[in-house]
């Protein structure tokens, strides 16, 4: 679908009132999961920070081959590009009041799963590049530092796979206006 579209499409979804102000008057989302709103959202919260994190500490160590080697930084930087959608999405879920709007739900709830199997996905590329550039050319100067960036990117994965289990536990239901 074409931005303009849908740009129309939300656009649709405002109605002037009798005072001549535009009201929302689409589709919503209710929360409806047995987990209070207020601890979920503090928890997604809490596993956003630490995948961004862990994200940004990767990028701050010197690392053997994680500076030159396309098929590591490549894959690393799509796991920073992601987490920081997430994080601004998740910003996006925070600020919207409950009920969200379908426009809000659908650029953040719907979108979840597709940011967090990226980073799933892209931190064991890295990882198994990582790894394969160790056994080819072994450890050189940074051991440290490639210890703590196979960390990271493992620890990256393993907080956003729980972020996705943690966002199955969910629900929202949707409501008409």
């Amino acid at each position: 679908m074409s931005s303009r579209k849908k740009q129309s499409e939300i656009l649709d979804d405002f109605k002037k009132n009798e005072e001549g102000k535009y009201e929302y008057v689409g589709k919503l989302h209710t929360y409806t999961s047995l987990i209070p709103r207020k601890r979920a959202y503090r928890n997604l919260g809490f596993l956003t920070v630490l995948i961004l994190g862990c994200a940004i500490f990767a990028g701050c160590v010197h690392a053997d081959g994680a500076t030159h080697e396309l098929t590591i930084v490549f894959p690393y930087i799509l796991v920073l590009l992601l987490s920081g959608l997430l994080t601004y999405r998740y910003i996006e879920l925070l600020l919207g009041k409950d009920p969200l709007r379908d426009y809000i739900y659908e650029s953040t709830v719907t979108k979840f799963p597709m940011y967090l199997w990226g980073i799933v996905i892209c931190s064991i590329i890295t990882v198994i590049a990582e790894a394969i550039y160790i056994l080819r050319f072994g450890i050189q100067h940074y051991f440290n530092g490639t210890m703590i960036f196979i960390g990271c990117m493992v620890l990256s994965g393993m907080f956003a796979y729980v972020w996705l289990l943690y966002l199955k536990r969910l629900s929202w239901e949707e409501t008409k206006q």
